[in-house]
């Protein structure tokens, strides 16, 4: 077989163009018109370098996007570590516009510390001052036309796996194989194994898992970030060949988040200083056509449990036994009328109030006549519910406050996609969008599952509580460490002495400590901006933060960015009594959105009267012992408590068990927001795009004050050229690797 030299071509000045010479065996092999002794030629080359993005004006510092609404853009951007730019392999797919029958794929491999000198037809690879270029000196033969052209770099070996018609590694030219190829990237996802997932996430996967092929280390894979499509005449010769400009860009996103000194936080707290507003007001008490009867009650000020409350106010008759239930005589609105009482006992004017009726949200109508309760565990319409269920009472905050101190502890991710298209795709939201695209203020980044993750059908929300949850766990064919699985796991967390977070004996699955966090940085970061700037050098922008995790796409149309889909963190910490961080705060309670050392200091606040007698027993079981030790079993079973009806029929009124969190080992936890892709200005609406995860950008996040103790727990609360064989055209191929997006979030708690 004739044996055909083939020399490098030379490119733009910020490409390496290689020296060497490739000996060929199989003239045919790189060609794309089916092997048939025609020499080809194309160069393919890559670089990567620390240049901005095209789409970078670095014009704005609150990642707004550009002037004219790009929401492409933060401004922002970062070169990446040396990993992040690495290619091993790269698979070049080339297919006629038209529908002609020239087409061409190649899995090309490179080499990271020699040349070519075995003419075994890689890669030559040399580091310049730009970055490392990626140099092929095999020209394409093509014909006359107008080209698609795919470049995916450190491919998953599944693209390609079942390709048919010839060796991917040598080439490609069974048409219908490669115009299936095309297709498969252009339409479909990458879904790693689980195991992969995790690796990938920590930035661990080995790339090559041949026996025969070293491994290089962690690959990110990279593709076209737009359509590329050019065309080919007679001028275009392996002399002077065509060049298709192609920028690739990650397949995965990047967290990271920007710590403060030592991660605490001082937050001010008034513990335990708490009473119940109790307001003095007449009520009438005649029934029928009695003349009034007005009595003077004393009525404890709450809201109901309406989505959005109404201020209700609550009549308990009290107990002549400290320890004895109260009497529920009803809940009331207040009028804007008053009554003038005369009489020497209870002389003066006092606003008047009136009966309301329980009903559930759904059938709540006037707030005039009617007030929301919890309607809770029932399997019919017509059940009742108790006529306090779902109260809220309010307190007054009374006394001194107290300086306690937040230590950021650990983290976990919440909503991590388990799948991302090879490319990206975009949709005006109304079905499946196109490969490709740019983001323009209208349209949305379209991400497996859309269609499941904007569906109402798979979303079921509680009336009562307000709790968000799945049908049959849909989450969770979407999600890695949904919300409702970090939920779970931060009911029953613990800290060991070690600073392990634990479950029970077993390592906690979600939750990883601060302090595995690993520099991420790779140089500046480009761009104007304020965002949390070293307060020495204010000018400059902040690095960009400590590795969490890599990640893939994630987005929704508006109305589904919510708690349960977007993707968010949640941070546990450890609360202390002093700056130090060395005297833990080991158990308190929270009620009503306050807290309270102990349980008897619920009781004084409140006053044992309006309590259940479930409640009231466990004080008297807190204060018969010091090592007695209320646990969140006895919270669990008061919470559930429901009185016996008495004979009298007066058991459904007294007080239903009260919901009482208890704070054990000084954890907390914040999951208060989901991380921000695009910020619309409007913190009173939501807009496209604004909590989403895309592609190639970099969140980075940084927790900027805590002004409350977070939650004992995570509430889970929830995008036709003519064609002409005979005449041989050549192509070259310059890919360039586009730095990542860099997007600053700052969190308050």
């Amino acid at each position: 077989m004739k044996k055909v030299k083939l020399y490098a071509m030379a490119f733009a000045a910020m490409i390496f163009a290689a020296s060497c010479q490739d000996d060929l065996t199989d003239p045919g092999q790189n060609t794309g018109n089916g092997g048939d002794g025609t020499p080809a030629y194309l160069t393919l080359s890559f670089t990567a370098n620390g240049g901005s993005s095209t789409r970078s004006t670095a014009d704005d510092a609150n990642n707004q996007g550009d002037t004219d609404g790009d929401q492409e853009d933060s401004g922002h951007s970062n070169a990446g570590t040396t990993n992040e730019k690495a290619v091993d392999k790269v698979l070049v797919v080339i297919t006629s516009a038209g529908g002609g029958n020239v087409n061409y794929a190649r899995l090309y491999n490179t080499q990271t510390d020699a040349t070519d000198d075995d003419s075994d037809g890689k890669f030559d690879v040399t580091n310049t001052t730009d970055g490392i270029n990626f140099v092929n000196n095999d020209p394409i033969e093509l014909t006359v036309g107008t080209y698609n052209v795919l470049v995916v770099a450190n491919p998953d070996a599944a693209l390609y796996a079942g390709v048919t018609g010839g060796d991917i590694n040598g080439g490609i030219s069974n048409n219908n194989s490669i115009e299936n190829l095309y297709t498969n990237i252009t339409n479909n996802e990458y879904v790693p194994t689980e195991e992969d997932y995790s690796s990938i996430a920590n930035g661990t996967l080995k790339y090559n898992t041949s026996a025969s092929e070293p491994d290089n280390g962690f690959k990110i894979m990279m593709a076209n970030k737009a359509e590329c499509q050019v065309t080919l005449n007679e001028t275009h010769t392996p002399e002077s060949p065509a060049t298709a400009s192609i920028e690739v860009e990650r397949a995965y996103s990047k967290i990271t988040f920007r710590e403060t000194a030592n991660n605490i936080y001082k937050v001010d707290v008034n513990l335990s200083q708490v009473k119940a507003v109790i307001v003095e007001g007449a009520i009438n008490t005649a029934t029928g056509e009695e003349e009034a009867k007005w009595e003077i009650a004393k009525l404890n000020k709450a809201w109901d449990a309406n989505e959005t409350p109404n201020e209700i106010y609550v009549w308990w008759e009290a107990a002549t036994d400290d320890n004895a239930n109260a009497t529920l005589k009803g809940v009331y609105r207040k009028t804007s009328t008053t009554h003038k009482i005369e009489d020497d006992t209870d002389a003066g004017t006092y606003p008047v109030f009136v009966k309301l009726t329980p009903v559930k949200a759904t059938d709540f109508t006037n707030k005039e006549t009617q007030y929301v309760v919890a309607w809770e565990g029932s399997t019919s319409d017509n059940a009742d519910a108790h006529p306090t269920d779902g109260i809220n009472y309010v307190g007054e905050s009374q006394g001194d406050v107290e300086n306690w101190y937040v230590k950021l502890e650990g983290y976990a991710l919440v909503n991590l996609s388990k799948s991302v298209y090879y490319v990206r795709h975009i949709t005006d939201n109304m079905g499946a969008g196109p490969a490709f695209g740019t983001l323009n203020g209208q349209n949305y980044l379209y991400t497996p599952n859309w269609d499941d993750k904007n569906d109402d059908s798979n979303i079921v929300k509680n009336e009562a509580t307000g709790e968000v949850s799945f049908k049959d766990n849909v989450d969770e064919t979407w999600f890695y460490n949904t919300l409702a699985q970090v939920s779970e796991e931060s009911k029953s967390m613990t800290i060991n002495g070690s600073g392990d977070f634990m479950v029970n004996t077993e390592a906690a699955k979600y939750y990883k400590k601060m302090s595995t966090l690993e520099n991420s940085d790779n140089g500046d970061v480009t761009g104007n901006g304020d965002q949390h700037s070293s307060q020495d050098n204010p000018s400059t922008l902040p690095a960009v933060g400590k590795f969490m995790s890599y990640c893939f796409e994630n987005s929704t149309d508006i109305d589904h960015q919510l708690h349960g889909i977007s993707t968010g963190i949640s941070f546990v910490a450890r609360i202390y009594s002093d700056e130090n961080c060395s005297t833990p705060v080991d158990r308190f309670y929270r009620y009503n959105n306050h807290l309270f050392k102990t349980l008897a200091d619920i009781q004084e606040a409140y006053g044992a009267n309006t309590m259940s007698t479930k409640f009231n027993e466990l004080v008297a079981k807190e204060k018969a012992s010091q090592a007695t030790v209320i646990t969140k079993e006895d919270l669990a079973d008061l919470a559930a408590f429901v009185p016996d009806v008495n004979n009298s029929g007066q058991g459904d009124a007294q007080k239903h068990g009260e919901t009482i969190d208890l704070y054990d080992g000084g954890i907390c936890y914040y999951y208060t927001t989901e991380i921000k892709h695009y910020d619309n200005g409007d913190n009173a609406s939501l807009g496209n795009m604004e909590f989403a995860i895309m592609r190639n950008n970099i969140y980075s996040l940084a927790v900027t004050s805590i002004n409350e103790i977070g939650d004992p727990y995570v509430d889970p609360t929830p995008d036709t050229p003519n064609e002409n064989p005979e005449a041989k055209t050549a192509l070259n191929v310059e890919v360039k690797i586009v730095p990542w997006i860099v997007r600053y979030n700052d969190i308050e708690f």
